[in-house]
């Protein structure tokens, strides 16, 4: 992948992060919490060289109230998402907000109900 490539796809996963409540992947999670360590570890060779330009777009396009701790960070999630109760959840929640659509609690649950009882049939 080319820097410019990884640099975009951690720009929109911030994005969809500030606009939706859409958790981030662990090491984008602990850039937005200020662990610097633990987005070391858990960084790929390309993030590792992209951690300035990355913390730099991550201060640009985060709000306060959504950085710098994980407790900030979960509480945006939970503020912008509900807090997913179940796995089936959090994967409905995180590709309908990829096209921009927030759903009601309802339909997330109902839905997610409706994956489990397929148990397996569908590879999610």
């Amino acid at each position: 992948m080319l820097p410019s490539e990884a640099l975009l796809e951690i720009i929109e996963s911030l994005d969809r992060y500030v606009k939706h409540g859409v958790p981030t992947g662990d090491f984008l999670r602990a850039v937005i919490a200020n662990d610097l360590v633990a987005a070391i570890a858990r960084a790929d060779l390309d993030n590792v060289k992209l951690l300035g330009p990355i913390a730099s777009a991550m201060l640009m396009r985060v709000p306060n109230e959504a950085r710098g701790s994980y407790e900030a960070f979960d509480a945006w999630v939970a503020k912008h998402n509900g807090v997913p109760r179940s796995p089936e959840e959090e994967i409905i929640r995180t590709h309908l907000a990829m096209f921009g659509v927030k759903p009601t609690d309802e339909f997330v649950e109902r839905t997610a109900k409706r994956l489990r009882e397929m148990d397996g049939e569908v590879a999610l």
